[in-house]
């Protein structure tokens, strides 16, 4: 067994360091930095405390780093380490996630987010993640319609589920559900959502391009710490450093955030949503944009989130990267009047330069990296960014992806 080490860090300036190491393998308590006798005279007799009642493993050591005040240490220290006698003797692989939420309860001065090395198994290899025997289900954004459609399927599936949302209190759709209240930008929520979560589901956040994707690498990270065995990422098509669109570059960092965990994944990378197809028209029943010529492989909200409920509930995981579009592609045009002939509502594309675009779109009140965002959709569909048709999608289902005019006519209500 690998030694195993976790690290919580806190800078509160006037409080000196102190570094903390229990070596079994010794026997001792050797504090690396301490300026305090009454810490070192609790930490020994924490190590006397357990170490003597039980027979630790002898490769076994672990480290903490933590910057408190001495009185808190002092009092907590030897109360709370007995309590992980059995996992650490069992060689549990979530001891040191346990071991971390916990100190971080008992130090809230704790500001800095906590760091774990992973834990290695004799039957882990370098690199490998730990594969997981629990059967709990993480579904993220369920306030959101994805989210909450992919709940929805995974509940009829017989899932076990974990819900996670900013606000817990909108889940009353879910009664049956477990609900944790948790944000991308806060890792103690993320932490506490994925421990013993067997696979999840992150949907992609609402940020700033780049501020985003940082926010996804929260939720991968977490997962990577909790021993997570799969993720299902919602992408985007054609995600690339260099897309016209400032949300597939995001989502093109994303997934590189995701791949270097070395957590075991599926990215879905979804064309434009048929809904969205519905929503672009002014009341005037315009759409504009610069979308010139380009086609969009439209694609139904509803038949990625059963896809990706599929994914979930496999026993084994199909890995790797599926673009997830519908069985053809229109252009806006096209769209547009296909749209009218099901909503006879007469309906039109109207092409437009780039720069009025993004000047009329700016007197909206919107922050500017939105205005990008809007604009920068429709240069990457005029280069061709959403026009890929992919069969991915009708494996994943076991049937044909409906084309825009079958999901639309079947949902009177859109």
């Amino acid at each position: 067994m690998v030694a195993s080490l976790f690290t919580v860090c806190h800078h509160l300036g006037w409080i000196p360091e102190i570094l903390l190491r229990l070596d079994h393998r010794q026997g001792v308590a050797e504090p690396f930095v301490l300026n305090d006798g009454r810490v070192a005279d609790t930490l020994i007799l924490a190590e006397d405390t357990v170490g003597k009642q039980t027979s630790f493993p002898s490769d076994l050591q672990w480290s903490v780093r933590k910057v408190v005040e001495f009185d808190i240490l002092a009092a907590e220290v030897l109360r709370n380490l007995a309590a992980f006698q059995d996992d650490l003797l069992s060689g549990s692989p979530h001891v040191e996630l346990s071991f971390t939420i916990l100190v971080c309860e008992m130090f809230p001065i704790c500001e800095e987010r906590t760091s774990l090395a992973k834990w290695h198994l004799p039957s882990q290899k370098e690199g490998q993640h730990p594969m997981s025997t629990r059967d709990l289900i993480l579904v993220t954004g369920t306030t959101g319609k994805i989210g909450s459609c992919i709940a929805e399927h995974l509940e009829r599936l017989g899932g076990k589920v974990r819900l996670l949302a900013r606000d817990p209190n909108k889940l009353s759709d879910f009664p049956a559900a477990d609900k944790v209240k948790g944000d991308y930008g806060d890792v103690q929520s993320l932490d506490r959502a994925f421990t013993g979560v067997l696979s999840a589901f992150i949907v992609s956040g609402y940020a700033e391009p780049g501020k985003r994707a940082k926010l996804h690498r929260n939720a991968f990270v977490a997962a990577q710490r909790a021993g997570v065995g799969y993720l299902v990422y919602l992408s985007t098509l054609g995600a690339s450093p260099d897309s016209r669109f400032p949300m597939s570059r995001d989502h093109f960092e994303s997934e590189q955030f995701l791949k270097a965990t070395g957590v075991p994944h599926s990215i879905l990378q979804d064309s434009f949503y048929s809904e969205l197809a519905v929503q672009m028209f002014n009341e005037e029943g315009v759409m504009k944009g610069p979308g010139g010529q380009g086609k969009v492989s439209w694609v139904g909200r509803e038949e990625i989130a059963e896809a990706a409920a599929k994914l979930l509930a496999r026993e084994e995981p199909l890995l790797g990267t599926f673009p997830m579009t519908g069985p053809s592609a229109l252009s806006l045009s096209e769209t547009a009047a296909l749209v009218s002939s099901l909503k006879q509502r007469t309906l039109r594309y109207e092409d437009e330069p780039v720069g009025a675009a993004k000047e009329w779109r700016s007197k909206l009140g919107v922050p500017a990296w939105e205005v990008d965002t809007w604009v920068g959709s429709y240069e990457a569909i005029a280069a061709g960014e959403f026009e890929t048709i992919d069969p991915a999608l009708a494996t994943i289902l076991g049937r044909p992806a409906s084309d825009l005019k079958t999901y639309l006519a079947t949902r009177s209500n859109l």
